[in-house]
């Protein structure tokens, strides 16, 4: 049995999802037992984070579909406003600058983006912590 798939196990019949925005969150009953996750998805307008947001929707999560225009990974600031406003369980990068000549004709916006932003990200998601 695959716990993850078999959502008719009495162990899952509390699931709630979340329809989450930057305005708040919408909460749903689906009976008995866990909750769903919030997962921010960095480069939501990518083929791999548009999968992903998929994926993670029919899985019963909710997935806060972020692209460059909510949130500028190598900024610092702009990272910690789009994150706190949401309040994530996950969150999941997969923005980058990846197109070689721009990569070299642009070396300092490739390395902000592909690694100070995960930095960022890190840093933020860090301080989200719950316990």
């Amino acid at each position: 049995m695959d716990k993850f798939q078999d959502w008719d196990n009495p162990l899952y019949s509390n699931i709630e999802t979340f329809k989450a925005n930057r305005n708040g969150v919408e909460i749903s009953r689906h009976g008995e037992g866990a909750l769903s996750m919030k997962i921010a998805v960095i480069g939501a307008n990518g083929q791999l984070g548009s999968d992903l947001v998929a994926a993670f929707y029919e899985n019963g999560n909710v997935a806060c579909a972020l692209t460059h225009s909510d949130i500028e990974i190598s900024d610092l600031h702009s990272v910690s406003h789009a994150l706190e406003d949401l309040r994530p369980h996950v969150v999941v990068n997969t923005a980058a600058m990846h197109h070689i000549e721009n990569c070299e004709r642009e070396p300092e916006k490739a390395f902000a983006v592909n690694a100070l932003g995960p930095r960022n990200l890190a840093i933020v998601a860090r301080d989200l912590v719950r316990f």
